[in-house]
């Protein structure tokens, strides 16, 4: 992908901030963007009847962006990426389908509801596009295979098999493996890059 291309990606998106790790080693990640997290969350439940698994939701929302940043090099949703027992997530994803509300989202148990219309206009074309695509993908799969499927080594090289309460951290490294110098010259370039300390 071109440089332009990169730019164009960021300024429509308004996301494309962080790198992958600072000269100690330690992780960092792209800041995470909840009003685009939601709205991509309320398309997936859309598409899925108005109503979706808590997990299967997850698994949708962590395979849309680890496809952006694998294909696009770039990041849509953010926040810091993780391995829980039933697979990699994005952890304030996960964190936001705990509670009872999400905006228009209901949580339930395990049962994720829409409730009106979906917001979808913080969504570049290019988005609802991956949306549509990520789902035409995996929308048909039930919670428990999407989830198996993300235990697979050849699907998600970066889930690290967790206990039952435990949490490991994946970082962007071990998504998109050693192809990283692009995307850290033109955060570097941009200035918009976040270190964790």
């Amino acid at each position: 992908m071109n440089t332009i291309k990169k730019i164009g990606i960021f300024f429509s998106t308004l996301i494309f901030r962080g790198k992958w790790s600072n000269e100690n080693g330690m992780s960092v990640y792209f800041p995470y963007n909840d009003d685009i997290a939601r709205s991509i969350a309320s398309l997936f439940i859309k598409k899925n009847g108005g109503t979706i698994d808590r997990l299967k939701l997850n698994k949708l929302l962590y395979f849309l962006e680890t496809t952006a940043l694998k294909e696009f090099e770039c990041s849509i949703i953010g926040g810091k990426y993780v391995s829980f027992e039933f697979g990699p997530a994005i952890s304030p994803v996960a964190d936001s389908l705990k509670y009872n509300s999400w905006g228009n989202i209901k949580c339930e148990d395990i049962t994720v509801t829409l409730l009106g219309e979906v917001d979808d206009s913080c969504l570049s074309e290019w988005i609802k596009e991956l949306v549509d695509r990520i789902y035409n993908e995996f929308g048909h799969m039930g919670t428990w295979d999407i989830s198996r499927y993300s235990h697979e080594r050849e699907n998600c090289p970066e889930w690290i098999p967790t206990k039952r309460g435990d949490v490991n951290d994946i970082t962007i490294k071990d998504i998109v493996g050693e192809a990283t110098s692009d995307l850290e010259d033109l955060a570097r370039d941009l200035h918009v890059f976040n270190k964790i300390h």
